[in-house]
């Protein structure tokens, strides 16, 4: 805390502001969906978290994508940003036996013996729900302490009935349009089920590979790695597994007057019966009675694996299936963030069911996130949650924002440090607007000075909006960081006198302009520091910046310009 606390030197609050504003934007709704025509919706990839705990590549991966969002709330698009945590993990089962004490009983048929020490699988979703509502609080703390702007009552899981219901009807939807299929059984029982991505027709892998193409990489060159994957993909990818617990697949099996289960023909639930367990339910017009005798059925013992539901994510949020008019505003969604290294597994598989169900894929975008190398030393030592005690939410954004996307990186502390010292510089100049009365002026700027003072407000807002739309988010940061230094270096020393006199012309002017450039470069770093950002604008403004209007041309007009440094 001593690195926090001798920064500040009293001059202003800037410890203690993630509180203060997580709770105020809680309680006023600021990142509540609002639907409206132009929707910016995001694929969140949602982080495993059973038995895990929040690591750094979190922070960056859902930072980088903040900023995005940040930038579309104010640029008039509304962010539909969920937030998602993948339960639908193997280690769940260990979790709840070290929990609870008992075990799934897996598939066993309804009536059976129940053995000791095992509960039905239905009882044992429930206990694995408490699991993961354990298992998130740490993660939920630390997105709030970075300032996260997801929308807290869009969460979803990745095991609960909402994801039970949607992996159920996606797969029976594929498996009448024949995109999945068995592979071969064994000693009477079904094999795994697959999704067909082996391109044994011609027309199936240029189509997918076409819709591959229409994605929008940030940055462009890891286009080529999902390139790669559909020219040489040569395996089907499977979406099933044996386990115990899990999501079921929704079949069940004729048995013959052999007593053998008749694999060639899969008996269907209607989808109004999902979610269904076929283990413990029975095919329509069928009873429990006729369960495992010759001329009855047997249910499919497999559950869908892990892959099988986090493809699906961009179903999941978006009320598929169940609201139509939600549906339609965000799918497709806008952006799907997430790391260069599972382009070949995750945004591969997903974009193949995108196309399966719809022709076209989940996403417009696709942000790029890079490796984190090892760290060593003292960055070594430190969690995220302690690198925020330290340095501020706002310098750990910095980092994260300030790198390249999609290359690896490392963790540098002095970076973080740079940009704790950056939301400082931004608090002082607005502290020095307020004290000089800048945000209650009411006169022009008329002077020359304050004239090329916004022509070069003007020219850095287009440099940044332009970097914004690439997803260059590095390059707006930087540009910011560089209007805020002209500011604080060649404005201010000039003008500092004059704005404290009311009774000349050119003071009026000057503090007209420095008012205007305050707000501007709040809102050029809100994106990025939402934390000094807010605090900053809410010297003059009841409303939250974050639902502020990005700048525009119409604000700031002006011959000339100040030199660039």
């Amino acid at each position: 805390m001593a690195e926090r606390s001798a920064e500040t030197q009293g001059k202003v609050p800037l410890d203690g502001l993630e509180g203060l504003w997580d709770s105020r934007w809680e309680a006023a709704g600021v990142y509540r969906f609002r639907p409206g025509d132009s929707v910016y919706a995001v694929d969140t990839p949602p982080p495993s978290i059973v038995g895990r705990e929040p690591r750094l590549i979190h922070v960056l991966t859902y930072t980088e994508v903040d900023c995005l969002v940040r930038y579309a709330r104010m640029s008039g698009r509304e962010p539909f940003f969920p937030v998602g945590w993948d339960d639908n993990d193997p280690a769940i089962e260990q979790r709840v036996t070290q929990r609870f004490g008992v075990r799934c009983a897996g598939p066993a048929p309804a009536g059976a013996d129940a053995i000791e020490g095992t509960v039905p699988r239905s009882e044992f979703f429930g206990l694995a729900a408490r699991v993961t509502a354990e298992d998130a609080r740490p993660f939920e703390q630390l997105w709030r302490a970075i300032g996260i702007s997801v929308d807290w009552s869009t969460c979803y899981t990745t095991l609960g009935g909402r994801a039970c219901w949607v992996t159920q009807k996606a797969f029976l939807r594929e498996l009448a349009e024949h995109q999945v299929r068995r592979t071969r059984p064994g000693e009477g029982m079904p094999g795994r089920w697959e999704l067909r991505t082996g391109w044994d027709e011609s027309v199936l892998r240029e189509a997918v590979r076409e819709a591959g193409a229409q994605i929008q990489f940030m940055p462009p060159g890891m286009a080529t790695r999902l390139a790669d994957v559909l020219r040489t993909r040569t395996t089907d990818l499977p979406i099933s597994e044996r386990r115990d617990f899990g999501i079921p697949v929704p079949l069940w099996y004729p048995v013959n007057p052999d007593g053998e289960p008749d694999l060639t023909r899969p008996i269907i639930p209607d989808e109004r019966q999902l979610p269904v367990d076929p283990a413990l339910s029975t095919p329509p017009g069928r009873h429990q009675a006729e369960r495992g005798i010759r001329g009855g059925f047997v249910a499919d013992p497999d559950v869908f694996c892990p892959d099988a539901t986090a493809s699906l994510t961009p179903l999941l949020p978006t009320g598929w299936g169940v609201d139509a008019d939600l549906f339609g505003r965000t799918y497709p969604m806008a952006v799907r963030p997430q790391g260069h290294y599972i382009i070949q597994s995750w945004l591969f598989m997903s974009l193949l069911r995108g196309y399966f169900a719809y022709g076209r894929p989940p996403w417009a975008e696709a942000l790029m996130s890079g490796w984190i190398r090892p760290a060593r030393g003292e960055a070594a030592e430190l969690s995220p949650m302690q690198l925020v005690e330290r340095f501020g939410a706002d310098g750990v954004r910095y980092w994260a924002a300030s790198l390249q996307p999609g290359r690896d990186v490392i963790v540098d502390l002095g970076r973080m440090r740079r940009g704790r010292r950056l939301a400082l510089g931004l608090l002082n100049l607005c502290r020095f607007a307020v004290l000089a009365g800048a945000y209650a002026e009411t006169a022009q700027p008329t002077e020359p000075r304050d004239q090329a003072l916004l022509t070069s407000l003007r020219a850095s807002v287009g440099l940044a909006t332009r970097h914004l739309e690439r997803g260059r988010l590095d390059q707006a940061l930087a540009e910011a960081e560089r209007l805020l230094a002209l500011l604080r270096r060649r404005y201010i020393p000039v003008i500092r006198d004059d704005v404290r006199s009311h009774a000349d012309r050119c003071g009026a002017s000057s503090r007209a302009a420095l008012g205007i450039a305050a707000d501007v470069i709040t809102r050029m770093f809100a994106p990025f520091l939402p934390f000094a950002a807010e605090y900053c604008w809410s010297n003059s403004h009841a409303a939250s910046v974050h639902r502020a209007p990005w700048p525009s041309d119409a604000e700031l007009t002006g011959p000339g310009g100040l030199e660039r440094e």
